[in-house]
């Protein structure tokens, strides 16, 4: 009898493997330079074959591209799956969810990218993909609500910038300060009070 797999399956479980390699190498990242990590230092890290790593990755440098575009493949992975907003407040909602999943999914990377980034410049091109991708993100919303923020578009995207970022979510519901959820809603509170007319 043929054996039975649907080809989102695979594609899903291609996606968790590539996923699970990329991370493991911003892990190492924070503790050792690029060109002391071997491949199979980065495949014993993610919990697969250092085959598996190849097939996924030719060389080193492909890998740590793709780690580079990781945040904006998995920011709009993340918005893709919920359903299209109906209003600038449902669209900030998604953004500030979307951005804190992703950070609360992703704590350990974030906090190496974000503790790191100063004496690790592989690292600090990912703290800058990262706010690249928030930047577009908070951009599109612009785009498509032009007329729904109480203040200047400058000032609107920087305060969004920074309260959306990880360092102010970590400082939110580290050692129990906040859970997640009442860390969105303290955040989107704070948005919404000085930002959306």
């Amino acid at each position: 009898m043929p054996r039975r797999y649907s080809m989102a399956k695979r594609a899903e479980a291609t996606g968790r493997t590539r996923r699970r390699i990329e991370l493991a190498l911003i892990e190492l990242l924070a503790v050792r330079p690029f060109s002391a990590i071997a491949i199979s230092d980065i495949a014993a890290k993610a919990g697969v074959s250092v085959r598996t790593v190849q097939r996924h990755y030719p060389s080193k440098d492909d890998l740590l591209a793709a780690c580079v575009s990781f945040p904006a493949r998995a920011l709009a992975d993340e918005l893709s799956r919920r359903p299209s907003a109906s209003s600038p407040r449902a669209a900030l909602r998604d953004l500030v969810e979307a951005l804190f999943s992703f950070y609360e999914a992703n704590t350990e990377q974030a906090w190496a990218v974000y503790s790191r980034a100063q004496d690790v410049l592989v690292l600090e091109e990912l703290r800058q993909a990262t706010i690249h991708a928030r930047e577009s993100l908070i951009g599109a919303l612009f785009e498509r609500w032009p007329d729904a923020w109480s203040t200047d578009k400058r000032t609107a995207r920087a305060a969004m910038l920074g309260l959306t970022a990880f360092g102010t979510w970590q400082a939110l519901t580290d050692a129990g300060r906040f859970t997640a959820q009442d860390a969105v809603e303290f955040i989107l509170g704070v948005l919404d009070r000085c930002l959306l007319k």
